[in-house]
């Protein structure tokens, strides 16, 4: 038994004075206490997580944001900026083509129309700024106007917009749609006017640019109203109705001959023809001469829209 004492005393001598086996060892062994605290760990994790950048977030449209703020000075043609009777009566019979036009889009959806004529003269212009701004009067409804007729652009005139940038600046790939899109005194309306003339339509409506926009618009608005030029003096119209999702003819009563009708409707036959608005159509009624529109839009029964009112 003091054999085993000395040994084991030895051992412990040996210990007590660094064994060279023993001075790799750690200063102090991992308790349990050590292992279970991981406060440090997850200090460290958390730091690096904050250092990692985030990713962008998606871009957010908005049609404000997006266009110019100018001054707006409507015109008498405007028919909603005025509170007369006669006024009041257009105004009630567009919101009734704007009734119809969202009836027609819960069975085949759609967002961008061409307003359109087979002739010069017969109210495609007057139709499309007002059409617009009953469609942006409703709540919360963002919507743009685009005058894409080229050579004898007149929507400016019916808003008293700027004229300059516009349609066919974009088109030539002098501008950027930010610099072509106004906003002015309506709420809810933006408007990309015409432009300077062009003297290449066709082209310039045909060069990819015009696809790119409507692409860019519907992003941006609930609807886009296009006024084009008339169908039968040029190819504008054609080449602009690929570009838009319906059409909406209109022609001038006691003024579009039968055959120019037609000749018209044959030429968007190829496209989403909603229906037809006759316009101009004079009616007289107690001393007064009232000019009445009707509206047919997809086999609906034609209802009259009083225009002006003058005196005998």
């Amino acid at each position: 038994m003091s054999r085993i004492y000395d040994a084991l005393q030895k051992a412990e001598q040996k210990h007590a004075g660094g064994d060279p086996i023993h001075s790799l060892a750690p200063a102090s062994s991992p308790t349990l206490d050590n292992l279970l605290d991981d406060s440090e760990p997850l200090n460290h994790v958390t730091e690096a997580a904050a250092e990692v950048p985030r990713s962008p977030e998606p871009r957010t449209y908005s049609a404000q944001n997006e266009a110019r703020v100018v001054s707006w000075k409507p015109s008498s043609e405007m028919v909603f900026v005025e509170d007369h009777s006669a006024d009041v009566l257009v105004t009630e019979e567009i919101r009734r083509l704007r009734s119809r036009l969202y009836h027609l889009r819960d069975k085949k959806p759609f967002k961008s129309i061409m307003i359109s004529s087979a002739l010069p003269g017969e109210g495609k212009t007057f139709l499309a700024a007002n059409l617009a701004h009953v469609l942006a009067r409703r709540r919360g409804h963002r919507v743009l106007l685009i005058d894409a007729d080229l050579r004898k652009p007149g929507a400016h005139a019916v808003l008293g917009a700027p004229q300059n940038p516009g349609l066919s600046e974009y088109l030539r790939g002098e501008h950027d749609e930010a610099a072509v899109i106004q906003t002015g005194s309506i709420d809810g309306l933006s408007f990309i006017p015409g432009g300077s003339l062009a003297q290449d339509p066709s082209e310039l409506l045909a060069n990819g640019g015009m696809r790119k926009l409507m692409e860019y618009a519907a992003r941006l608005y609930d609807w886009i109203v296009v006024d084009s030029s008339p169908v039968i003096p040029t190819s504008d119209g054609t080449v602009l109705a690929r570009f838009c999702d319906a059409v909406l003819l209109v022609v001038k009563a006691a003024s579009t001959s039968f055959d120019a009708g037609q000749i018209a409707k044959a030429e968007l036959k190829d496209h989403h023809v909603l229906g037809v608005v006759l316009n101009q159509v004079l009616e007289y009624s107690e001393n007064t001469y009232a000019y009445h529109a009707y509206g047919s839009v997809a086999r609906s029964a034609p209802t009259s829209i009083p225009l002006r009112r003058e005196e005998e």
